[in-house]
């Protein structure tokens, strides 16, 4: 069974301990024995982490992603992220629902059934 071990930090040079449960894990995962304490250690995760300001691909509302996202696939905020996952679809942002309610649209409908209904007639 391992024991406790003492260790320092290779970033900071703090002795912190390496705790007979951690060993055991790290042995498990196959995983070499860590190389900074553990303040190091989150502080280092912080570092990677970048919240990115967005605009929602659906909506249109601003939002922050925790990633930097590629021009090729669409971001959401996180209510139309769950929409989309719930298989519901996410709000239309105001500026792309104004054109599907225009009137031109509607007038067109009616000019078509104008037309079909003169054809069985003929």
């Amino acid at each position: 069974m391992a024991e406790d071990t003492s260790l320092s930090c290779g970033d900071c040079g703090a002795e912190f301990t390496f705790t007979a449960g951690e060993a055991e894990f790290y042995e498990e995962k196959g995983f070499t024995p860590p190389k900074r304490c553990p303040d190091c250690r989150q502080n280092k995760k912080d570092q990677r982490r970048t919240e990115t300001e967005v605009q929602c691909a659906a909506c249109g509302t601003t939002t922050t992603v925790p990633f930097v996202p590629t021009s090729d696939k669409p971001v959401y905020c996180r209510d139309c992220f769950d929409k989309q996952r719930n298989g519901e679809a996410p709000a239309a942002p105001a500026e792309e629902a104004a054109p599907a309610a225009e009137a031109p649209a509607e007038e067109a409908a009616p000019a078509a059934e104008e037309g079909s209904e003169e054809t069985p007639a003929a």
